[in-house]
């Protein structure tokens, strides 16, 4: 099946600046859960061109499903859009103009799906991948509150249980940090928004460790190898695993690590500078900013 649609398929087809690399997707799997992907090579295209090419690659999925017994539940499927636009200075946003005509027929299904947009705003229900809420406007709004949540359930599981210091550490290194770190490859966090976190757990988990529960940060945070408690500052572990995370996929030359170039190499266009961004650590002059900030740029 994923030979087939990886043959037959539109997919989409991304390429870097000088176009010597291009990675093309037509499907992701992971588990349960399959995600396909389209794009319209035409940037005029209009969403019932870009409808037409959605509906023929998912009836070709839908029919390797039928091979093997299976059908695909429409009602239980989800379609969404993306479309671009740009402002007098070339910065992107989604475009949020509704249109109801747009809808994916499966064949054998009676009904039609309806086409969703993307729009260009905070509401979770939009796209939700591999657990982690990721709206349109890549906002963080929505994983924030839920890594707070994490955070007052555990103060809470703190203060109901007669933990032992070993037991408190065994929690945290085990339990908490890889359910509040999930989503850290995916999201980001500002500094202030950590310090927030970080002011909810660490008074109560120090002293669950035997610390004061106003332990100065740098001890805080210092290796224990050095003397200090050895607690995690969020805000650096939010790099460190996405550094590791594109680093792993550039060593193993998958079609992430190829993808990773090729943005690499667009934000180093972008950057007009001749010094790689990499390797410099000055502030750049230029820079596109982000999605979520171009409300008041474009009039929206």
């Amino acid at each position: 099946m994923c030979l087939a649609i990886d043959e037959k398929a539109n997919g989409c087809r991304i390429t870097d600046p000088t176009r010597k690399i291009t990675v093309t997707w037509t499907h992701v799997i992971f588990v349960d859960d399959t995600y396909l992907m389209h794009k319209f090579q035409d940037p005029e295209a209009t969403p019932s061109e870009i409808t037409d090419i959605v509906q023929t690659d998912v009836n070709i999925w839908n029919k390797g499903i039928n091979t093997t017994g299976g059908k695909l539940e429409g009602s239980k499927s989800k379609y969404y859009i993306l479309q671009w636009k740009f402002t007098s200075s070339g910065e992107p946003y989604l475009n949020e103009d509704t249109e109801n005509g747009n809808r994916v027929t499966l064949e054998g299904s009676e009904e039609p799906t309806i086409l969703q947009r993307i729009n260009h705003n905070r509401e979770p229900k939009q796209f939700k991948s591999l657990g982690t809420y990721i709206p349109g406007s890549l906002d963080n709004h929505y994983e924030y509150k839920i890594a707070q949540l994490k955070v007052k359930k555990y103060v809470k599981f703190l203060n109901s249980c007669p933990l032992r210091k070993n037991e408190a550490w065994i929690s945290y290194k085990q339990y908490f940090l890889p359910s509040i770190t999930y989503g850290f490859v995916a999201v980001s966090f500002s500094i202030e928004q950590c310090e927030t976190l970080h002011r909810q757990l660490y008074p109560k988990l120090l002293q669950k460790l035997g610390y004061k529960a106003h332990t100065p940060r740098p001890i805080v945070y210092a290796p224990k190898e050095s003397g200090g408690v050895g607690l995690i500052d969020f805000s650096a572990l939010i790099t460190v695993r996405k550094v590791q995370l594109i680093m792993r996929h550039l060593r193993a030359n998958t079609s992430i690590g190829r993808l990773f170039t090729v943005v690499l190499h667009w934000a180093q266009l972008q950057a007009g500078t001749s010094t790689s961004i990499l390797s410099d650590c000055k502030p750049l002059i230029w820079k596109v900013t982000g999605w979520s900030n171009c409300d008041k740029d474009c009039g929206k």
